[in-house]
């Protein structure tokens, strides 16, 4: 009997670990959090530091990278996730944190 109650308890702990996880969780929105990616095309290695965050007046988290003036990513409170510019008119849209896989 004990096999049984174990595999319960795993799965129950590990189906509220996963459940308690929001779609935001996912996308390094941190301060601190590091993105570290290559381009293709050149084989340059490129590294972004989140350093510093902010809300804006409308909800959206807007999110600055290595010391930058200018935000990188905005996510909006729909949790679609914008690149870069405080400017409301800037709308292109990367990620939607909340799209199926």
């Amino acid at each position: 009997m004990k096999p049984r109650f174990f595999a319960v308890v795993v799965w129950l702990v590990l189906h509220a670990t996963l459940n308690a996880q929001t779609p935001e969780s996912f996308f390094p929105h941190h301060i601190g959090d590091r993105w570290d990616y290559q381009d293709l095309n050149t084989g340059q290695i490129f590294t972004m530091v989140l350093t510093n965050d902010s809300i804006g007046a409308d909800g959206s988290h807007y999110l600055f990278y290595n010391n930058s003036s200018e935000p990188a990513y905005r996510i909006a409170t729909s949790l679609n996730d914008f690149q870069g510019s405080t400017n409301p008119n800037f709308n292109y849209l990367r990620y939607k944190l909340v799209a199926d896989s």
